[in-house]
């Protein structure tokens, strides 16, 4: 992967053992923001925040403890822009899920991080097979549900292809789009187009750069 983990302070580390899991319920009191959103904008008195909490399951290759680095898999070209995601003041939070599915997930703070997009940005389509198979249900679900009009392009674009057994034109998609805009497909139409690369994922590297001591004496506040 390329990347180092950072190195902390004596202090830092003492603070990262003191600092306990936050459960959904009280993150959201504290922070505000949706339960269940993996990226949520927040503002408190330490001004606004950027956390990724991240789906253990949807983020196989998220940071496992603090400081290490780790991989971010985002939704297929073109869903997000890349662009979005370059500053470095994002605070990653990754989910820690419980065996017992009744207990509910608890959030660790893992440090402020930053993207990297210096490796490559895609997934093909050997390394989508590789995924763990309820990584690969969780993208797909997100796949069929998402609304936004790039999404809804890229699923008529698969249909039609499926459809006129070729590369449609940029015409067709947006007479097709005109007639149904929301373009539905079945789970079995996107799972065979990720597996023949029609659909890929996005990757960036992620870094951590620093901790933020004060948001973790927040969090401490608050257990």
């Amino acid at each position: 992967m390329g990347l180092e983990p950072f190195v902390f302070t004596a202090c830092e580390s003492a603070r990262i053992q003191e600092t306990p899991e936050i459960n959904w319920s009280t993150f959201l009191e504290v922070f505000g923001g949706r339960g269940g959103v993996e990226e949520l904008h927040c503002s408190n008195r330490l001004g606004p925040i950027r956390f990724l909490c991240l789906n253990r399951t949807k983020q196989p290759f998220a940071p496992t403890t603090p400081g290490a680095p780790g991989l971010l898999l985002r939704a297929p070209v073109p869903l997000v822009s890349l662009d979005d995601h370059k500053t470095s003041n994002t605070v990653i939070a990754p989910c820690r899920y419980s065996h017992d599915p009744v207990e509910a997930p608890s959030l660790k703070y893992h440090g402020i991080y930053k993207t990297v997009t210096t490796i490559r940005t895609t997934l093909t389509p050997d390394e989508w097979a590789a995924l763990p198979i309820s990584c690969r249900q969780c993208w797909i679900n997100h796949f069929m549900s998402v609304r936004s009009p790039d999404a809804c392009a890229m699923r008529t674009r698969i249909r039609l292809r499926n459809r006129l057994g070729r590369e449609p034109s940029l015409n067709e998609i947006k007479e097709s789009l005109a007639m149904d805009n929301l373009a539905i497909l079945s789970w079995a139409e996107i799972s065979t187009a990720f597996k023949l690369g029609h659909i890929r994922m996005q990757i960036q590297g992620m870094s951590c750069v620093g901790y933020d001591s004060g948001l973790a004496t927040i969090i401490q506040k608050h257990i």
